[in-house]
């Protein structure tokens, strides 16, 4: 039965029998002085829409018995602060959180495979997201408008990306995508005024380069696939971002070394050569084994850029100073 409590306003607590196996379609929808419910380790379905709109519902607990959570479940449960998803959730469906505006944190379980389109449209309150390494597919601004999220760091597992998913969430910081991506959507990218350090492995087309880096004027690391790379006019990256150092990866990255404009040479310990050369305002560093004629950008390197920590700290002999 649909709706049963529906826009009952003045519903303040439910306590749902145990022995109850469903939470129907809509069923407390719009009771919007609802601040507790207890939902027994009988219910398997919560259906669509079933606490859509109870404004007043700040935390709620659901039993490992759930396996399906319906589209618009929570949404606009505007004071929302904490939910848990239950490791029997294989994946976040439709407008779930749909503007849940004070929810901080989601931890995602290894369970979920999937997070469907505007999952957590518009969180403005969302500061952290923990992936679950199983994770697949992120939909249709699955994350669009999260103005509070200030980083993001998408696991290996993830194959698509769909359009809008990370834009307009104007705080982030630091981005990593993996190469793993296949399928990048349309305006996926930020745009953040205060992103500083963007890694993406995946392919993306030279247009969606540059206007990450004339839409992030604060950037100051991009690291992408070697593919990529290759493709750039070092003219262009410096009218955009005259601040931005762009890497290529170093898993992908094999440069002909003849092919340098300059190099500035660094040797420790007899067997190892750092250079770095310099394309108007693009960088690329790169290391040098005597036993191999390989140019590439190490990993090692990359990693220290952005975590601003010492060579040494990694148990690497050698010290590379960097130099404009």
């Amino acid at each position: 039965m649909w709706g049963v409590f529906e826009e009952c306003s003045a519903l303040v607590s439910v306590r749902l029998p145990n022995g109850i196996t469903n939470i129907n379609p809509f069923t407390l929808h719009g009771c919007i002085s609802l601040t507790k419910v207890h939902i027994p380790n009988s219910v398997t379905p919560i259906e669509e829409g079933a606490f859509h709109s109870c404004h007043q519902l700040t935390s709620i607990t659901i039993p490992d018995s759930v396996t399906y959570i319906g589209r618009s479940a929570f949404y606009k449960c505007i004071a929302l602060i904490k939910v848990n998803i239950p490791t029997t959730i294989t994946f976040i469906n439709e407008s779930t959180f749909f503007k849940c505006r004070s929810l901080r944190e989601v931890h995602i379980p290894s369970t979920v495979t999937s997070i469907k389109d505007y999952a957590l449209y518009y969180c403005a309150s969302l500061h952290t997201i923990i992936f679950s390494m199983n994770i697949t597919c992120i939909g249709i601004w699955a994350f669009g408008s999260c103005s509070s999220l200030t980083k993001v760091n998408i696991p290996n597992s993830v194959i698509q990306i769909r359009d809008g998913a990370f834009s307009e969430c104007t705080s982030l910081v630091s981005v990593f995508i993996p190469a793993s991506v296949k399928y990048f959507g349309d305006s996926m990218l930020p745009g953040s005024s205060v992103l500083r350090v963007a890694v993406i492995l995946c392919p993306i087309s030279r247009a969606d380069v540059y206007k990450l880096l004339e839409t992030s004027s604060q950037l100051s690391i991009l690291v992408l696939s070697n593919t990529v790379f290759k493709l750039l006019d070092a003219s262009i990256i410096s009218n955009r971002n005259s601040k931005c150092r762009v890497l290529a990866d170093c898993h992908s990255a094999h440069i002909d070394a003849t092919q340098a404009l300059y190099w500035n040479i660094h040797t420790r310990c007899g067997y190892t050569k750092h250079k770095q050369v310099w394309l108007g305002n693009v960088l690329l560093v790169m290391n040098r084994l005597s036993n191999s004629s390989d140019t590439h950008i190490p990993r090692e390197m990359v990693y220290c850029i952005l975590n601003n920590i010492e060579w040494s700290d990694m148990n690497i002999n050698d010290n590379v100073s960097f130099t404009s």
